[in-house]
């Protein structure tokens, strides 16, 4: 017997984030465009899990770069098709617990001052898999879109810091239903789950998509990857039934869990 209904549709993602240039920074800061001269970045060896040999870092707002309040590094994203879509990245938060943190964005034109699309944060100190779904329809003003790095939220830290960035990915998403799906067996507990929900995953996530009863995209919450388990943090969901699509380089699965 099923638990949500027989309509309920999902997504498969297609292999389109190659538009993303350099997306995982492993030939530096090619493909992206440093705004501020005075902005502070730079490569580190402390890559994200599953990730090459390198990610990027970059600073937080500084007054004494005073560029750096209405831009940051970013790249056009004038590729986009009208479609549904996914932002995801990995990201390591300059200020642990800092909210709402560090992001990436996809904005039409500069990313502090234009319509935002899809926000993709993360507050936690550690490397953490962040997404965000959005759609680009007809009346989006494709020729303006611009993936931007966000190291900060414009809250009061302490100078010097870096947010880090790393396999930043934007990939589209195709309708198809339950029935096409082949379900790769995945370790997933406890369910139902309360507070935090644990996955153990064969490799590192790509990306993931969250759906409530009524096929509904939902934020994904807070997550971190560490080794072969991912722990995400559930307490903010509504209660009740939901669904996860979880894609890694090789599958695709699709795992149930109730929040209490």
């Amino acid at each position: 017997m099923r638990t949500l209904p027989a309509v309920l549709s999902f997504f498969l993602l297609l292999p389109i984030q190659a538009q993303v240039l350099n997306g995982s920074f492993e030939n530096g800061i090619n493909g992206w465009n440093v705004y501020c001269p005075c902005q502070p970045y730079q490569l580190t060896g402390n890559a994200s899990p599953g990730g090459g040999q390198y990610a990027v870092e970059v600073g937080i707002l500084d007054f004494n770069c005073p560029c750096t309040i209405v831009e940051t590094i970013y790249q056009p994203a004038s590729w986009l098709q009208p479609g549904t879509w996914v932002l995801s990245a990995w990201i390591r938060n300059a200020d642990p617990g800092n909210v709402p943190g560090a992001a990436v964005r996809l904005s039409e034109g500069p990313a502090f001052n234009s319509t935002i699309l899809a926000d993709a944060w993360s507050d936690a100190g550690v490397w953490t898999l962040v997404a965000d779904t959005f759609i680009v329809t007809g009346s989006t003003d494709i020729n303006s879109l611009q993936l931007s790095l966000i190291p900060d939220d414009g809250n009061q830290m302490a100078a010097g810091l870096f947010g880090a960035f790393d396999q930043v990915q934007i990939q589209q998403l195709i309708g198809t239903s339950i029935e096409d799906q082949v379900d790769v067996p995945v370790e997933l507990f406890p369910n139902p789950a309360i507070d935090k929900l644990w996955i153990d995953l064969p490799e590192t996530p790509r990306s993931l998509q969250l759906f409530d009863s009524q096929g509904r995209s939902v934020p994904v919450p807070q997550m971190v990857f560490n080794a072969s388990r991912l722990e995400m943090d559930v307490e903010g969901l509504c209660s009740g039934p939901y669904v996860l699509r979880v894609a890694t380089s090789k599958d695709l699965s699709t795992l149930r869990f109730v929040k209490q």
